[in-house]
């Protein structure tokens, strides 16, 4: 079983930050998912809202401010005391701190208006970087564009489980479906695994469901905001 850091280590730290990245790392988590947005000057900001209101203390979407203008914000004061100073990192900033040691997977979160200038940075990014990557996306637009750009790089769509969701999935060439664990039928599950699909379900927010998923389904790979919960399950089960 993979356990997938959710934006790192997102219940002990602040989210999709260094900080969250290593410390899922030095737990041993087995990959680690974040998001990412665009800049108003090209830059890739690893961020989960389309806005910084929610995790800085700065106002304003990420499209509309520089790289520069982000990095002054505070995202980590939200989130305690102990964390005030921690910044936006760059997904360059990211894949150094990794070095490749785990997988990615990565979230396009940037509005259907930004993407082409993502892929400007995003591509060469993924070229240079060492290790394996995977990137996922509600956007089926987004997902068609790029398996045309890198059909060598694997791609997950993110969805609610359903026929008409697989079936997508299918058509847009991904490699995985990754949906929301509790739209995950029996059936459904069995129709994943027919169509050759891995399965990535989201999110373990809990020990409940953790030891829902693994009771009940066939996954691949876990994404939990509680991965050291998640570990532990493992570890008592004998599978780690």
């Amino acid at each position: 079983m993979i356990i997938v850091g959710h934006r790192g280590w997102l219940q002990k730290y602040p989210e999709n930050t260094l900080a969250s990245f290593k410390a899922a790392l030095d737990l041993g988590v087995d990959a680690l998912e974040l998001d990412v947005h665009v800049t108003r000057d090209n830059h890739i900001a690893v961020i989960h809202d389309e806005e910084v209101d929610r995790t800085t203390d700065g106002k304003g979407p990420v499209r509309e401010m520089t790289l520069a203008q982000l990095k002054r914000l505070d995202a980590g004061r939200w989130f305690d005391e102990h964390f005030r100073g921690e910044r936006i990192p760059t997904l360059d900033e990211v894949m150094q701190l990794v070095a490749g040691k785990v997988p990615l997977a990565i979230e396009v979160k940037s509005p259907r208006e930004t993407t082409d200038r993502l892929n400007e940075k995003f591509l060469p990014l993924l070229r240079r970087y060492p290790g394996k990557v995977v990137v996922h996306s509600f956007d089926a637009g987004y997902l068609r564009t790029f398996r045309a750009l890198r059909p060598d790089i694997d791609t997950g769509l993110l969805c609610a489980a359903s026929r008409k969701n697989l079936a997508l999935a299918v058509e847009l060439g991904c490699t995985a479906i990754h949906p929301a664990w509790q739209t995950v039928t029996s059936g459904l599950n069995r129709a994943i695994r027919r169509a050759g699909l891995r399965i990535m379900v989201w999110i373990a927010r809990s020990e409940s469901d953790c030891r829902k998923i693994l009771s009940k389904l066939d996954v691949d790979a876990i994404g939990a905001d509680c991965p050291d919960v998640l570990i532990r399950i493992l570890r008592e089960r004998g599978e780690r």
